[in-house]
């Protein structure tokens, strides 16, 4: 433990569990919505339990696409509000937000347009063939 102790200090435990701290809140939120949206259709299928799409579906009584449309405009909004706070004064170290950062955009891109690349990697197979094949090289 205090080995960890000198690699994060102190304030960013805080900081990542204080209630007030945008960033970490919204970067929960924002890989929370996307993998909903990704996999709604095949848990439908499977008879999974309800994701954030079917219970924000019942209850504003929305069709399937205003609800993708909806949660889009949330996920939006949590972009905007890690931008907010990562723009500002942090006493953080600055590699722990660029991890954060990071792991927001590499979820960004794995789920992104409702298809799950996690799952299915067929969808990811161009976006690697384009970094590792096919690198523009400048």
């Amino acid at each position: 433990m205090a080995l960890l102790a000198q690699i994060v200090p102190k304030d960013a435990y805080e900081w990542i569990s204080n209630e007030n701290s945008k960033a970490p809140r919204a970067s929960c939120i924002l890989t929370r919505l996307l993998d909903d949206i990704a996999g709604h259709k095949f848990e439908q299928e499977r008879e999974h339990v309800a994701s954030t799409v079917e219970c924000f579906m019942k209850q504003f009584g929305t069709s399937e696409e205003e609800t993708y449309k909806e949660i889009q405009v949330r996920i939006e909004e949590s972009w905007k509000d890690i931008n907010e706070e990562l723009l500002g004064p942090i006493t953080v170290p600055k590699p722990l937000i660029n991890q954060l950062i990071n792991l927001s955009r590499v979820l960004q891109d794995f789920l992104n347009l409702g298809e799950d690349g996690y799952t299915h990697p067929k969808y990811m197979k161009s976006k690697v063939i384009a970094v590792l094949i096919d690198p523009i090289i400048m």
